[in-house]
């Protein structure tokens, strides 16, 4: 399988969507000047005009500087904004649409899995028209084997999976365990890397530099290279410093997860234990550190460039 391997934009959360000190066309650049094959942006559709001039000017400059785009979008699942957005991804030039439909389960935001089995059923003909391929990110909004579930029902080779390698722990799912049951329907990849460290009413994902926490990247990208659906496979860092909330102990998530039990947990307290154990002292993340945005800007960049380092010297990307 050939994996073609780039940066997603959302890496850049600090200096792009928090103090705004980048857009998409800096992170192309960058892109390119590392040498990375892939950029995933988003597609810009709220912007004045629909973005399509955005999408455009984006296009153009992707295609001079040799790299392909990756199309983001997302939003509660209808056949109407999938197929508004396959439109706009195809305006990038891009091949594959990831679409996340909603943020935390527990926050009640998210569509039953019947609804989005029935959007994407409806929105694949045009997909396939467009030549763009959905991709529905597991993003700590539906288990991994509701997504399986949906995947089985939808069965279309212009619907499939981006796998989040991190998302999942907050879902009480071993990021192996996650990788296992979505592979045979994953067309493209973000690589995250979290450490897990305790937090009021369950833990806190911190994001840390690839290589560095917990998540088992390379046993995924393995297991990818053998089972995944797609080829090219695209891979995008997608490694923010961030720090994410998973309230694992209030009755909001165990009243959205009745299936789970105590038991469910013992995979992910394991990962929390690997964690502090790594980190006794925790971890200050840069935005969170006094720093000037000159210096977040730059110490995210470091970070960004030692995880590419490692996906190619490690992971073999």
């Amino acid at each position: 399988m050939e994996t073609r391997f780039g940066l997603a934009d959302f890496t850049y959360c600090l200096s792009k969507h928090k103090t705004k000190q980048i857009g998409d066309m800096e992170i192309l650049q960058r892109v390119a000047d590392l040498g990375l094959e892939c950029f995933q942006a988003g597609l810009a559709t709220d912007a004045p005009g629909g973005g399509a001039e955005q999408r455009r000017s984006l296009h153009t400059q992707a295609d001079a500087l040799g790299v392909e785009l990756v199309g983001a979008g997302g939003g509660l699942p209808t056949q109407a904004l999938f197929e508004k957005e396959v439109g706009a991804a195809a305006e990038l030039g891009a091949r594959v649409l990831r679409h996340a439909c909603s943020l935390f389960r527990w926050k009640n935001t998210t569509a039953p899995a019947a609804e989005l089995a029935e959007a994407l059923v409806a929105a694949a003909p045009a997909a396939e028209k467009a030549g763009v391929i959905i991709a529905i990110e597991n993003h700590q909004d539906y288990t991994c084997e509701e997504l399986a579930d949906v995947m089985r029902r939808v069965d279309s080779p212009f619907v499939g999976i981006c796998l989040d390698t991190g998302n999942s722990m907050s879902m009480l799912e071993h990021p192996l365990h996650t990788a296992r049951v979505l592979a045979p329907y994953t067309r493209s990849v973000h690589l995250k890397e979290y450490v897990l460290l305790p937090h009021p009413g369950g833990f806190r994902m911190v994001g840390v530099t690839l290589g560095r926490g917990i998540v088992p990247n390379e046993a995924i990208m393995d297991l990818l290279r053998e089972e995944a659906a797609a080829d090219p496979l695209y891979v995008t860092l997608e490694n923010p410093l961030e720090s994410i909330p998973a309230p694992v102990l209030t009755t909001a998530y165990v009243d959205t997860f009745p299936d789970r039990t105590l038991g469910s947990a013992r995979p992910i307290l394991g990962l929390l234990e690997r964690s502090i154990a790594r980190y006794p002292n925790g971890v200050e993340l840069p935005g969170e550190a006094g720093l000037s945005e000159e210096e977040v800007a730059a110490a995210e960049e470091e970070h960004n460039r030692a995880a590419v380092k490692y996906a190619r010297e490690e992971l073999g990307l």
